[in-house]
């Protein structure tokens, strides 16, 4: 691994944990940040890079440092409710950044693709594991940790297109 890659996927990890802390709270999940670093994320790195640093997000909030949603921290936020929505972010991450470096189509229709792919892989993931947990049904999971988020979630994906296009113009 490059000192220079390392580096990015942890400022990246610093990004997600920041993010994650900017948060509303509005029923089961919380509403904040991540994905929008997350997706940022994917849209900097290369993908093995993207992976490994969102799992690297993951194994610190897990052994305690209190980086998840609302400073939580443990085992517990993974296999809460919202545990879904995390699992989900090195395959959102690595889904976005596998877009960009691929090489069909021009770098706007990719980034568009790969974002609109890891916002529905990390709602797919939350809802169906916030049924499973809540042992409630998946349409109900579906509109109380999803159809509230949606709308937010694309902003937040119009925001990381925005900021990804200027950095990739740039580097």
């Amino acid at each position: 691994m490059k000192i220079n890659n390392m580096t990015k996927a942890a400022l990246c990890v610093a990004m997600v944990a920041v993010a994650a802390q900017i948060v509303v709270p509005i029923g089961i999940v919380p509403f904040n940040l991540s994905v929008l670093a997350v997706l940022l994320a994917g849209g900097l790195l290369k993908p093995a890079y993207a992976f490994f640093a969102m799992i690297v997000y993951l194994l610190l909030g897990i052994c305690g440092l209190p980086i998840f949603a609302g400073f939580q921290a443990g085992i517990g936020a993974i296999v809460g409710p919202t545990g879904g929505y995390l699992i989900s972010f090195p395959f959102m991450a690595v889904v976005v950044s596998k877009m960009i470096n691929s090489s069909k189509f021009a770098l706007q229709i990719k980034l568009i693709i790969g974002i609109l792919l890891a916002i529905i892989i990390c709602h797919v993931m939350g809802f169906l594991w916030l049924a499973y947990s809540r042992e409630i049904s998946i349409w109900s999971a579906f509109v109380a940790g999803s159809l509230i988020f949606i709308p937010f979630d694309l902003l937040k994906g119009a925001l990381a297109y925005l900021i990804i296009r200027k950095i990739k113009k740039f580097a």
